[in-house]
C-alpha cells in the first residue's frame, strides 16, 4: 500500500512539473522572458541608439548636398515621398526604401543617407514617410506603403525613373512593410500583376504571431484575426510574387519564419 501510495504521488509530481513546463513556453519553446529578449532590439544591438542617430547626421549631409524632390503620394498632408535621380535622368531603374525603427520610430529625412550610392551609378532613390503605430493602425501603414510604392510606379517618367523598373526594400520593420507591399495585388490598382519587379528584405520579421505573444503586443494591438492583410506570409497572398532576395543575420531572431515564395 505504501509502495503504491509513493509510486501514485510521484506521478503527481511529474504531471504537475511537466504542466508548469508546457505553462512556461509561450512559443515553440520559448518561455516568455525569452521571446521578449527574441524582440528586444536593445538586446541585440547595444548601439541601436548611436547607429540610428548616425543615420540621421549621414542624411542631413546627403539632403543638403543634394535636395530631394519632395513628391505626395497620399491624401494626408504627411504622405511624401522623397525622390533622388540622377541629373538629366532617362529610364533609370528605381529604388523605394521603407526604413525601420521598430514601427514606432524614424521618418523618410532619416533614410536619405543611401541616397548617394544609388544616383551616382544612374538610379533613383525614393524614401516615403508612412507614419508609425503612434497614430495609425499597422494596417494603415501597410497602406501607406503600398500608396508610395503604387505613385512611384505610376509616376517614375515625370522623374527621369523607368515605371518598368521598380523595386522596394526595407530594413527591419521596414522590411515586413516591404514584404507586404511585395504580396499586393496590384492589378486591383490599375497595374499589372508584375508592376513590382523585385525587392530586398532585410532583418526582417513576416510571422507576426510571435511577435503578437511578445512584448512588442503592448504597442502594436495585434489580435489573432487581426493579422490579414499584414503578414507577408499568409496563404492568401496572390500566387505570382517578383523575385526578391531575404537578408538577416543568423542569431538575430530565433522565431523568425521564413516566406514561402521568397528567396
Amino acid at each position: 500500500m505504501m509502495r503504491r501510495t509513493f509510486l501514485m504521488a510521484g506521478v503527481s509530481l511529474s504531471a504537475v512539473a511537466v504542466g508548469k513546463s508546457l505553462a512556461a513556453s509561450v512559443f515553440l519553446d520559448y518561455t516568455q522572458e525569452q521571446l521578449d529578449t527574441a524582440y528586444d532590439q536593445s538586446f541585440w544591438a547595444p548601439r541601436m541608439a548611436e547607429l540610428e542617430e548616425g543615420d540621421g547626421i549621414a542624411s542631413a549631409v546627403v539632403r543638403r548636398a543634394m535636395p530631394p524632390r519632395p513628391e505626395k503620394y497620399g491624401p494626408d498632408a504627411r504622405d511624401l515621398i522623397d525622390v533622388f535621380a540622377p541629373a538629366d535622368a532617362k529610364a533609370a531603374p528605381v529604388l523605394v526604401f521603407i526604413h525601420g525603427g521598430a514601427w514606432t520610430r524614424n521618418t523618410r529625412e532619416d533614410a536619405s543617407y543611401p541616397a548617394p550610392t544609388f544616383v551616382s551609378r544612374g538610379a533613383a532613390y525614393a524614401a516615403p514617410d508612412f507614419g508609425s503605430v503612434k497614430t495609425l493602425t499597422l494596417p494603415q501603414m501597410v497602406e501607406n506603403c503600398r500608396r508610395a510604392v503604387e505613385w512611384t510606379m505610376k509616376n517614375a517618367a515625370s522623374f527621369g525613373g523607368d515605371p518598368n523598373r521598380v523595386y522596394v526594400a526595407g530594413h527591419s520593420s521596414g522590411a515586413h512593410l516591404a514584404a507586404c507591399v511585395l504580396i499586393t495585388d496590384w492589378t486591383e490598382r490599375s497595374l499589372p500583376a508584375d508592376a513590382l519587379k523585385g525587392g530586398l528584405l532585410m532583418s526582417g520579421m513576416y510571422d507576426l504571431y510571435p511577435v503578437m505573444l511578445s512584448s512588442r503586443s503592448s504597442y502594436l494591438h495585434l489580435t489573432e484575426g487581426g493579422r490579414g492583410g499584414i503578414q507577408p506570409d499568409a496563404p492568401s497572398r496572390p500566387d505570382h510574387l517578383p523575385d526578391c532576395r531575404r537578408v538577416s543575420r543568423p542569431g538575430q531572431s530565433g522565431v523568425q519564419a521564413p516566406v514561402r515564395g521568397v528567396r
